[in-house]
């Protein structure tokens, strides 16, 4: 299930990461050429389950690349300040705490902070993704009724900055909880490390 989840998650932000690539795209090539290719990949049909497979296999690496960035981006927001803030010694206890909590947590716990990683990955790719598709929709500006254009932008913006808050709170709460259970799991166990 957990693996399921993941993939789609990746799938999703991959697709969402294509669609501002092509509107990218769009802007800079010439419409006749986009149709020539049109025309080229519909004459190859005998190849549609290949293409399928190599689209998907696509759109997964690149979910994977947009996280890559999207965490290198967004990490030095917060993060060094955060793990100062919740941990003594910064970074090395943490990785300590989240030790102590994958070995010694409870499933219900580990599962709770599993859903907070992947509402990290989907918020942040979100405010990344969203804001490209802001931005591919200024760039064919001319080709998109200015209403539609206007409820597009305002659209996309809206949800990145929704998606932005939504990252920042649930990456701290993460963290909380890494401290908070790590505390718990010390003194019932009793570990000294």
């Amino acid at each position: 299930m957990a693996t399921t989840t993941l993939f789609v998650e990746i799938l999703v932000m991959g697709a969402l990461a294509e669609l501002w690539f092509a509107g990218v795209v769009l802007a800079l090539v010439d419409m006749s050429q986009v149709r020539q290719i049109g025309a080229t990949i519909a004459s190859l049909s005998n190849f549609t389950a290949l293409f399928a497979t190599l689209a998907l296999a696509l759109t997964y690496a690149i979910g994977w690349a947009l996280n890559f960035v999207a965490r290198q981006l967004f990490n030095p927001l917060r993060e060094k300040r955060m793990l100062e803030e919740l941990f003594a010694g910064g970074s090395k206890n943490y990785d300590k705490d989240r030790a102590i909590v994958f070995q010694y947590g409870s499933v219900d716990v580990l599962r709770d902070l599993h859903l907070d990683r992947h509402i990290v990955r989907i918020a942040r790719s979100n405010v990344l993704n969203f804001t490209l598709i802001a931005f591919a929709a200024v760039l064919n500006a001319c080709s998109i009724h200015p209403p539609v254009l206007f409820l597009l932008i305002i659209t996309c913006l809206a949800v990145a900055m929704l998606s932005y808050q939504q990252w920042r709170i649930r990456y701290k709460a993460y963290y909380t909880k890494i401290a908070m259970c790590a505390g718990m799991l010390r003194v019932e166990n009793k570990l000294t490390w």
